[in-house]
């Protein structure tokens, strides 16, 4: 059970965007952080930006995140990935065209951002700091770790789920399996 506008409300009739807002806050509180960037991309995956934005993996592949406490996330794209964000619901898009546009957004930030390192390359942080010369990069990964470490309600059902049917998949592969053949 939560509260929510002074009434108790069932885990099972919550938004499910509403359940990562704890974690979120979570975050902000454990950090000392104003603001979280998490970037994604084809070479470099960064989970917690589909963790905490809620994004489906097979829809996009490139992407900056920024968490900010108590409001909505803002989800930076490019011209080709915008349409893969556009039109969902639990955060903002911004069409980033050119290197200018992102180091206007990021200079409208708070003084001390959050960053995870670890989901980072060199290249990437350098120039982070080459457009922010004002801000100052906190490490955020080991909060992300910590924070990820306890599962809600909604993530236990859904491994379950998955443990469920991978063991399904499984003996079905092993109800066919014949010694001596190669594919089923």
């Amino acid at each position: 059970m939560v509260w929510r506008k002074n009434s108790i409300v069932s885990n099972k009739y919550r938004p499910r965007q509403f359940l990562y807002m704890n974690k979120t806050s979570e975050l902000f509180g454990s950090s000392g952080v104003d603001c979280v960037l998490l970037k994604t991309s084809e070479s470099v995956v960064d989970e917690n930006f589909y963790y905490f934005t809620r994004v489906d993996r097979c829809k996009s592949q490139n992407g900056v995140a920024i968490l900010r406490k108590n409001k909505r996330p803002i989800i930076l794209a490019n011209i080709l990935e915008y349409k893969n964000f556009a039109g969902s619901k639990g955060f903002s898009v911004i069409k980033i065209s050119k290197k200018s546009d992102l180091s206007a957004v990021i200079k409208k930030l708070p003084k001390r951002i959050g960053v995870n390192y670890s989901a980072l390359t060199l290249n990437s942080i350098k120039n982070l700091r080459s457009i922010s010369k004002n801000k100052k990069f906190v490490d955020v990964s080991k909060s992300l770790e910590k924070i990820r470490e306890v599962k809600t309600r909604d993530e236990q059902k859904k491994i379950k789920s998955a443990c469920r049917i991978s063991e399904e998949i499984i003996c079905d592969v092993l109800g066919k399996a014949v010694r001596g053949k190669k594919e089923i």
